[in-house]
């Protein structure tokens, strides 16, 4: 049996991901005046367009690149390539 994955899964595989490469997912800054965080990666999910894929706040003003690839990932196919880039990423550290 397949096991489902839900929005939540992703939303867990992405704070993991973003969290070992010490990036924020803060998009904006605390502050009397509100600016967008820039370099903050955000997980933009919608479900109807086919799932999940990260953004990259690029200035002040909430622009957004996709540092991976643009092309939505359902949310059981996005945390396999979570999982895949953090193992990845513990090889290359040598704790694997």
């Amino acid at each position: 049996m397949t096991e489902r994955y839900t929005r939540k899964d992703a939303e867990d595989a992405f704070r993991q991901f973003a969290e070992v490469l010490g990036k924020s997912t803060e998009p904006y800054t605390a502050g009397p005046v509100r600016k967008a965080n820039i370099g903050a990666w955000l997980l933009d999910y919608n479900a109807t367009y086919g799932g999940c894929r990260i953004e990259e706040i690029t200035n002040e003003a909430g622009a957004v690149r996709n540092p991976f690839v643009s092309q939505r990932l359902r949310p059981r196919e996005f945390c396999m390539a979570v999982a895949a880039a953090l193992a990845a990423l513990a090889i290359a550290k040598g704790s694997r």
